[in-house]
């Protein structure tokens, strides 16, 4: 936490190296800021960022950051991620830079460069639950290694069979996260999983106990809650909340609510069940009115904290519309956004084009058609040849 570096923002370093290159003859430039901070510095103020102020306690490899507020440990020391040949003191003079070519080192400030940091990054990454053992399995365990920043969450089944299996695929994530999701209106709760809402609501809290057994992160997610009566969602979410949930995700499944509506249906909610003041609370909606991303503002104006969205938009909020709102309105909702807008922008009309191609859906197609190619892996260890040979087979 003491070590000292010279923070610079990548944005404006390729600026420095553009001047360069406009130069005539070639020279040797050091590129920085020439202000230097510890790393305690600057994870304070990301913190502060967030609107978190950071009590620092203890020395050396025992020194933690605390919530000053709460009292819970957010920062600690792993010797695990130390680099073995690193220094702890990093500083550079840009006098060169600045002079000749007319170069600013601090046009992107250290507090921006903090908060810009602090937003890039998404909270979770929702998978879908395991249906097809050995292939799903494979997959998020490989997004577990491959995602660092991000939390991955994956939902059990209701019956809680599988809870162990997802589990053992999910336990190496840098954020592990399991989801219950339970349908609550009647149409689903009775007609498809034949289910009474006693039943149901037993064998919830059930399920939200066996996951905390795992892990602390774990989401209520009430399916179709806007066609429920209120006195048993109300009783529903309350008791998911009291068995252990630390999430509790309300969704407008049908996608038939106005803003307005949505507005007044979460307000009366969280009024009625003051439990939800301890939970982080998400939201999902449909977007069969083509109105998900204003009933998604509208939730944020009650509270809410958590919006579940798409890249490819496919019938529920818009990644890149919800974005772009909320941080053009961040102020008015008194939120911190935390995601990179022009990187989700960017890595959502990729993903967008993706969709838009049918490859996603061709490749389903053939695989359904074709159950030899559920056995077909590939890993970090493949040869170009064997990768080349399983792509010509699929």
């Amino acid at each position: 936490l003491d070590s000292l570096r010279d923070w610079g923002y990548a944005k404006d370093y390729v600026e420095c190296m553009w001047l360069i290159l406009q130069q005539d003859n070639p020279d040797d430039y050091v590129i920085a800021t020439g202000v230097q901070h510890t790393v305690r510095e600057f994870t304070t103020l990301a913190f502060a960022n967030d609107g978190i102020e950071l009590e620092w306690r203890g020395k050396g490899l025992e020194e933690k950051g605390y919530d000053k507020k709460t009292g819970k440990m957010l920062v600690c020391v792993n010797p695990k991620w130390y680099r073995p040949t690193d220094v702890v003191n990093l500083w550079g003079d840009p006098a060169k830079a600045k002079t000749q070519l007319g170069w600013n080192p601090q046009k992107t400030s250290y507090e921006e460069l903090c908060r810009i940091m602090d937003r890039l990054d998404l909270d979770y990454i929702a998978l879908k639950g395991i249906q097809q053992k050995k292939a799903d399995s494979l997959l998020i365990k490989s997004l577990c290694q491959t995602v660092r920043q991000a939390g991955i969450a994956v939902p059990v089944s209701i019956t809680g069979n599988d809870t162990e299996v997802v589990w053992d695929c999910l336990k190496n994530a840098e954020k592990a996260r399991l989801q219950v999701s339970v349908p609550v209106s009647s149409v689903q709760m009775e007609y498809l999983y034949h289910m009474k809402p006693d039943v149901l609501k037993a064998t919830t809290t059930d399920l939200i106990r066996a996951c905390r057994a795992h892990t602390e992160d774990v989401e209520f997610i009430a399916m179709d809650a806007t066609r429920r009566d209120a006195a048993f969602l109300r009783s529903i979410v309350r008791e998911a909340i009291v068995a252990g949930a630390t999430t509790v995700t309300l969704c407008d499944t049908a996608g038939s609510m106005l803003p307005e509506e949505t507005e007044i249906f979460l307000s009366s909610l969280f009024r009625d069940v003051p439990e939800t003041k301890d939970v982080t609370l998400g939201y999902y909606c449909s977007d069969a009115m083509n109105l998900a991303d204003a009933c998604a503002v509208s939730a944020v104006k009650c509270g809410i904290r958590e919006i579940k969205a798409a890249a490819c938009r496919n019938d529920s909020i818009s990644l890149r519309n919800i974005v772009n709102i909320l941080n053009v309105k961040q102020k008015c909702f008194d939120v911190n956004m935390k995601i990179g807008i022009e990187k989700i922008s960017s890595l959502t009309g990729q993903i967008e084009n993706l969709c838009r191609s049918g490859l996603g859906h061709s490749f389903r197609k053939e695989r359904t058609e074709n159950p030899a190619h559920e056995s077909m892996t590939i890993n970090s260890h493949e040869s170009r040849e064997s990768i080349s040979s399983m792509i010509s087979k699929m």
